[in-house]
């Protein structure tokens, strides 16, 4: 399921990264992130975009990824987000225990 979650981040980075631009992974033993140089998620949208349906303005999918990854990472009672990449775009989460 893990790998689930992990793919949606990542295909999510790749279709908001401008042409030309990579996507950033990190893994340390405290935090996985993936970070893309599109447009980031404004901050009012932070909590939102975790529920069913609900797309980022011009986004291509179905509003479902997000969700289910929300399902799969509280089923584990880990703690995620998105915040500000330093690429410019949106760095997406997850913290270790």
């Amino acid at each position: 399921m893990f790998e689930r979650v992990l793919v949606n981040f990542l295909m999510n980075a790749r279709v908001a990264a401008p042409v030309g631009s990579g996507v950033l992974v990190r893994l340390t033993a405290t935090e996985l992130t993936v970070e893309d140089a599109g447009n980031g998620v404004a901050e009012n949208d932070r909590s939102t975009i975790w529920d069913l349906y609900v797309k980022q303005t011009g986004g291509s999918g179905h509003g479902l990824g997000l969700a289910i990854s929300r399902l799969i990472l509280d089923s584990h009672g880990l703690t995620y987000g998105v915040r500000d990449s330093v690429l410019g775009g949106a760095c997406f989460y997850i913290q270790f225990k």
